[in-house]
């Protein structure tokens, strides 16, 4: 019973100690190549899309404020 627990105490010291030392050894510097230069392209498609989906929405709510306002326009002229 007790040499099970102690191996999992061990198993999981040397997965920390593992994983700090490759913290300490720090992350090597990305070179741009053609891969992260086709990832930054697809980022910039994608904000770019995303803009003008905003815009066409915003488009769309200020043509639909723009109906109301020409049906209660019409409603106020038929009240008159």
């Amino acid at each position: 019973m007790y040499s099970a627990i102690v191996a999992v105490v061990l198993v999981n010291v040397v997965l920390a100690v593992y994983v700090m030392q490759c913290f300490a050894e720090g992350f090597p510097e990305v070179k741009e190549t053609k891969d992260t230069k086709e990832t930054k392209d697809t980022k910039e498609m994608k904000e770019t899309t995303e803009t003008k989906e905003t815009k066409e929405m915003k488009e769309m709510k200020d043509t639909q404020k723009e109906d109301k306002q020409l049906e209660n326009e019409a409603e106020a002229k038929k009240d008159k």
